[in-house]
């Protein structure tokens, strides 16, 4: 939004918003099909993006020289919390 990155992937829900006000202008979707929720943005292939697909992921990161006892309980908590999903 200040001209400082050129191309980055967000969460619909974060970026939505940040779309219909004018602020932030979206290229297109990650997946082979078009958004429900951003119906004029193009997929990938529509864009001459031939085999693009990325499916939704999430991650944790932890600062450098974390403890490896603090690493094994937010990777534990994690795969709990992926589970109850």
């Amino acid at each position: 939004m200040s001209n400082e990155v050129q191309l980055f992937f967000l969460p619909a829900p974060s970026l939505i918003p940040l779309a219909k006000s004018g602020k932030l202008k979206v290229l297109g979707t990650s997946g082979k099909e078009r958004a429900s929720y951003l119906p004029d943005v193009p997929t990938p292939a529509e864009a001459g993006i031939k085999d693009f697909d990325v499916g939704p992921w999430q991650g944790l990161v932890a600062p450098a020289k974390t403890p490896s006892g603090v690493i094994d309980r937010l990777s534990k908590a994690e795969a709990i919390v992926l589970l109850l999903e």
